[in-house]
């Protein structure tokens, strides 16, 4: 009888310090995502104040509404189909040769938008006009220069987070769980 109560005792306190470990595990982690999720917002309210992206986000849809008609096509031809680095690579292309006040711009801010992704591991970095067109994207995937208010992105999740973002203000951050 004695060895079946220390036995139980033992098995109880067992379950007990595991139980223990898990929640500290728990909290730890908790606190690293309520972390990690502060540094996210304080790198977007960061960078959407920064005199730099102010005058990329200007220089972007001056030079997109410079290409006339076509800017879509145009610039999808010139930084994704024309892009001479494969898929997967195409941020490495600083600006294209086309001479327009877009390329030139791209060659200005683009370096620095890159850096900023790969030092704080971000999936892409989007900057939109005030008529929800993309106008600016580090890796120039295929919503790349399109309109996410009537588009054919506007369903997505990038074009959700686009229309909460324009709906809620300047000061508010608003996150999504992207979906493939």
């Amino acid at each position: 009888a004695l060895g079946i109560s220390a036995s139980v005792q033992s098995g109880s306190a067992a379950r007990q310090a595991t139980e223990e470990r898990l929640a500290a595990i728990v909290l730890d982690r908790e606190t690293v995502l309520v972390d990690y999720i502060a540094q996210i917002g304080d790198d977007l309210r960061t960078t959407a104040t920064n005199p730099n992206t102010l005058a990329a986000l200007t220089a972007f849809h001056d030079g997109y509404h410079d290409l006339g008609n076509v800017p879509t096509e145009r610039l999808q031809q010139l930084y994704i189909e024309d892009n001479p680095h494969p898929t997967g690579e195409k941020e490495n292309l600083d600006q294209a040769s086309d001479g327009s006040s877009y390329s030139r711009a791209h060659g200005r801010f683009h370096p620095w938008f890159r850096q900023f992704l790969r030092a704080r591991g971000y999936y892409d970095i989007f900057l939109f006009d005030d008529d929800g067109n993309l106008v600016y994207t580090v890796f120039k995937e295929l919503d790349y220069a399109t309109n996410l208010n009537d588009g054919e992105y506007r369903d997505t999740d990038l074009g959700h987070a686009l229309r909460t973002a324009m709906a809620g203000g300047d000061a508010e951050t608003h996150f999504f769980e992207f979906q493939a």
